[in-house]
């Protein structure tokens, strides 16, 4: 049980090993091959490694063996010794040139022979190098560029009113032969990034640019609305990279490597919606608030409308809705006419009830409230009017005939005055009959 127990120990601490390995070995050097550069009567080591052609940066070590494994140090992303290895040859020359240029670099040192030959080709190529890369402290890797312009930073409505759209933007380098990302950041929903004219910038044929253009849906955007546009450049640049044993007996190397770097720009967007109060626009009909309405709708609210009638609403003399009675009384003229509870007279104003009677009928012996019409439909005096509409009795002595003691009736018949006017009563005084 017990060696069952250590031989499962024994295999997980054989993976722990191995997995320990194999994370390290993403940073670690190896020398996969050295030879070596004769020069007369000296040697120089040249390694080649997983990670491509590596240098001497301690002149004053025991090189490593082939086969040996260097751990990662440290880095360098400027500087003269990035210059050199740059600009560094295969050929064993210009390895060796190379060489010797970092040690007079950063060692101020070069070996014997090469001191005592300095006519070399290799020594003189090797002193020019280490010259200019002496000047060269700040020199960078050139990494990734990006040009990020836009004309404008507002987007306008289209003409058919259904998108919100931005002036072509410039993004550079081209978008097909580099890792640029374009995308929109806290845009509408429905937002998008579509390709635009090139001619809409200012800008020469052949800069490698693209032209894109952000458009938004018109319905997403409901009062101002801010957005960036992002974009980012990634693209491989050099850097210096130094690996050592962990022996201070064994040379450290330094090695030319590539790694992803990113340049990022933002552009900032505004989009101000365009709001059509009592406008018709693009076979739409915009009411007073905005809102797109009806054809009625926006006639009532928007346009002027004195004494007319639109759907079921009137208008005044002053423009504004008012009910049907008073669109009547203001619009149209009305003589001896009852609109409602409004009576006009003969002159079209509005008058009292008893006056428009007065006024617009033919009155003939009838009194209207405190008037008097006579039996020509003439305003009269209450006597007259008494005397002219009422019964009469007249006094008629007998001085012929008895005969006349019955009471006589005499109408005044409508031929005469259009009308029965009264009636009058004759009787005979029966006190003063003669016998």
């Amino acid at each position: 049980m017990r060696k069952k127990f250590k031989k499962i120990i024994s295999i997980l601490l054989i993976a722990l090993s191995f997995s320990c390995i194999n994370v390290k070995a993403q940073t670690n050097m190896k020398i996969e091959r050295k030879t070596y550069i004769t020069t007369g009567t000296r040697k120089e080591a040249k390694f080649y490694t997983n990670k491509g052609y590596a240098y001497c940066i301690t002149p004053n070590r025991t090189g490593s063996d082939q086969g040996a494994t260097l751990t990662y140090m440290s880095k360098e992303t400027k500087g003269g010794v990035l210059y050199l290895l740059e600009n560094a040859g295969t050929s064993d020359n210009d390895y060796l040139a190379t060489q010797l240029a970092i040690w007079t670099l950063r060692n101020n040192y070069m070996p014997d022979y090469y001191v005592q030959n300095p006519n070399l080709e290799v020594v003189k190529k090797a002193k020019a190098l280490a010259k200019k890369a002496a000047s060269q402290s700040n020199y960078t890797s050139s990494g990734p560029t990006l040009r990020f312009q836009a004309k404008s930073t507002s987007l306008t409505l289209n003409s058919a009113g259904t998108y919100y759209e931005s002036d072509a933007i410039v993004v550079g380098p081209y978008l097909g032969r580099n890792k640029i990302k374009v995308e929109l950041v806290n845009a509408p929903e429905g937002s998008s990034i579509q390709n635009a004219i090139q001619s809409t910038l200012e800008s020469t044929a052949n800069d490698n640019c693209n032209r894109i253009m952000i458009r938004v849906p018109a319905s997403k955007v409901t009062k101002q609305t801010k957005f960036q546009l992002k974009a980012t450049n990634t693209a491989k640049t050099s850097i210096v990279e130094r690996y050592t044993t962990g022996n201070s007996n064994f040379q450290d190397l330094v090695v030319l490597v590539s790694e992803d770097k990113s340049v990022t720009k933002t552009i900032d967007f505004t989009i101000t919606p365009v709001v059509r109060k009592c406008e018709y626009y693009n076979n739409h009909y915009y009411d007073k608030n905005g809102n797109i309405t009806t054809k009625e709708t926006y006639s009532i609210q928007c346009e002027t409308h004195t004494c007319e009638k639109i759907g079921d609403k009137y208008f005044g003399k002053s423009g504004k809705i008012v009910t049907e009675e008073a669109y009547q009384i203001e619009c149209f003229s009305h003589t001896c006419e009852k609109i409602g509870d409004k009576y006009f007279g003969k002159s079209g104003q509005v008058i009292t009830e008893e006056a428009y009677k007065i006024e617009c009928f033919t009155h003939i012996c009838e009194k209207v409230g405190d008037k008097y019409f006579g039996k020509n439909g003439e305003q009269v005096i209450e006597t007259d009017y008494k005397a002219q509409c009422e019964p009469q009795q007249v006094y008629v002595p007998d001085t012929e005939s008895k005969s006349l003691s019955n009471i006589v009736y005499i109408i005044i018949g409508s031929t005469l005055l259009g009308t029965v006017i009264g009636t009058i009563n004759y009787y005979h005084d029966r006190k003063k009959e003669i016998n």
